[in-house]
């Protein structure tokens, strides 16, 4: 079949294709008011990806599982029951006689029945190249579903941060209960020091130093301590100048380490001050006496210091085990720091009720519905009606065919045609006819040169 039998065979059979085309036409726009109309509001929340993790402290490096597990909850039958809960669906007259009329009050209750129906319209996808979440709620009216798609969110957001907060107030408490074993650890401890010293006649002093090592840098210090005696001469330190130099050099040393209200310290000040009493009565008693002769008094001194240190080098064994008991206290001292602190950091976050996600405005809804699409079924309705007017034309023509051109005589008698006598075209369809008149002057002229080619 040729151009020019095809266009003859349509313009022949017009009416079919125009009556093809506008019944396709015509139940597109049935179409277009009888199926519901359905709107899409969405609503966007903000994940935090990047930043760690507050009870892990680790850094998400699956974000797509991570993106996956926020959607499946947000359409999980838990979120999905509590906005039936929030909506009052369950206790609406309406729905619950709908709920009635489905025949479902036999398999499951009306929650699950809702619900169900709340994630058949929930959907959520991340947006490309960002951490934005959208959620979207398809209903038939726009309030509606601008309505329903907010109490999504803001469930989703609260079941989060529970969730969150319930994680962190488990491990609290955990980190609770190791602050309290840790506590016992210290106390057993320094219980465990005490009674060893006691044992041993150690004697301790606030900074958990045994009395006689201290007593034995002191008197290693009084040489090369000396006070101006009555008469302009050099005279040794009193032991208690002494022990007050030392104890000042403490105090020095605690107030970078401890607090001002540290029991330690408080307790060195009191000593620092007894000492201070009796260096001024010892100076005192020295000025009306004149002061013990110097040499007399190194000879004391040296004598007092060698008899302490004999007193140390026979404890050397239980004062070892005293500081390596001391720096046991200590490590679990540091321990019982480091729990306690976890503790505190995750009761904060159980309380503070910081979350990964934040809302991003409120839920909008457009103005037309997402479906039905009538452009789109327009379009497919005037392509549809017609090649389905071409493929009715065909076949009719098929079934019984006319001649109705020189070209279909010359395929039904298989001769040529020479000419063609008393053919004039009709105002009506001269178009058509001058395009039938061009087509044959091309298919004749054409003819020759097939010819020649077989």
């Amino acid at each position: 079949m040729s151009l020019i039998q095809f266009f003859r065979i349509l313009y022949a059979r017009r009416l079919i294709l125009l009556a093809a085309l506008l019944s396709c036409l015509i139940a597109a726009v049935a179409m277009i008011q009888v199926l519901p109309k359905r709107y899409v509001a969405h609503a966007r929340v903000m994940l935090e990806l990047i930043k760690p993790d507050p009870i892990t402290g680790q850094v998400l490096s699956d974000r797509r599982a991570y993106t996956r597990t926020q959607i499946e909850i947000i359409k999980d039958y838990q979120i999905a029951e509590k906005v039936v809960d929030q909506l009052g669906w369950a206790s609406n007259p309406d729905i619950v006689q709908q709920y009635a009329q489905s025949g479902a009050s036999g398999g499951e209750n009306i929650r699950r029945w809702l619900a169900k129906q709340v994630i058949a319209g929930t959907d959520a996808e991340l947006i490309e190249t960002s951490n934005i979440l959208q959620i979207s709620f398809r209903s038939s009216n726009p309030d509606t579903a601008r309505r329903i798609v907010t109490v999504i969110r803001d469930v989703y957001k609260d079941a989060s941060v529970a969730r969150q907060q319930e994680s962190a107030g488990a491990l609290a408490d955990w980190y609770a209960e190791q602050t309290r074993q840790a506590e016992a650890l210290v106390k057993l401890a320094e219980a465990e020091r005490a009674a060893f010293a006691k044992s041993k006649g150690i004697v301790l002093q606030a900074d958990s130093t045994d009395l006689e090592s201290s007593r034995l840098r002191s008197l290693s210090g009084q040489s090369a301590i000396e006070v101006v005696a009555p008469g302009g001469g050099m005279a040794a330190a009193s032991p208690a100048q002494t022990q007050l130099e030392m104890i000042n050099q403490q105090i020095a040393q605690a107030a970078t380490s401890l607090g001002p209200n540290h029991p330690g310290f408080q307790a060195l000040q009191r000593q620092r001050t007894a000492l201070q009493a009796a260096a001024a009565r010892e100076q005192a008693a020295s000025r009306q006496t004149g002061g013990p002769a110097p040499g007399a008094s190194a000879a004391r001194a040296a004598a007092e210091y060698e008899r302490q240190k004999q007193r140390v080098v026979s404890q050397s064994e239980e004062i070892d085990m005293i500081n390596r008991m001391t720096r046991d206290i200590e490590l679990k001292r540091e321990q019982l720091a480091k729990v306690a602190d976890k503790a505190s950091e995750f009761r904060l976050q159980a309380n503070s009720g910081n979350n990964e996600i934040t809302l991003m405005g409120d839920a909008i809804a457009p103005d037309t519905p997402e479906f039905p699409k009538i452009p789109l079924i327009l379009a497919g309705a005037l392509g549809f009606g017609s090649a389905l007017g071409v493929c009715l034309s065909l076949l009719i023509e098929l079934l019984g065919r006319r001649i109705r051109g020189q070209e279909d005589l010359e395929y039904a008698s298989g001769v040529p045609v020479f000419a063609e006598v008393g053919a004039r075209a009709r105002k009506s369809n001269a178009p058509y006819r001058k395009l039938v008149r061009y087509l044959s002057d091309r298919a004749r002229r054409s003819r020759p040169v097939e010819a020649a080619a077989e």
